[in-house]
């Protein structure tokens, strides 16, 4: 992917990578099952998971089986007390 916050990339980059994937198993240059779309440091996981919904051409080809969080135990607590 281009250097960059995902969430501004993500209809460009990786609508185009997913495609590009899709293509070559298509033609049967690569095989898989699963893709995994690691998005570290990002907040908010909505963009990549919309991604699947708004593109029809992906979300004809891939289907969102899961996100998951990740959460540091250490410092969660003291987030959650912060006012904004």
């Amino acid at each position: 992917m281009n250097n960059g916050c995902i969430c501004c990339t993500v209809r460009g980059d990786l609508v185009r990578i997913l495609g590009q994937l899709a293509e070559r198993r298509d033609l049967g240059e690569i095989t898989f099952d699963r893709v995994i779309i690691e998005t570290t440091g990002l907040a908010d996981p909505a963009p990549v998971a919309q991604t699947f919904f708004v593109e029809e051409t992906i979300g004809e080809y891939y289907q969102l089986d899961a996100i998951v969080t990740v959460v540091d135990a250490k410092h969660a607590s003291a987030a959650t007390r912060r006012t904004p």
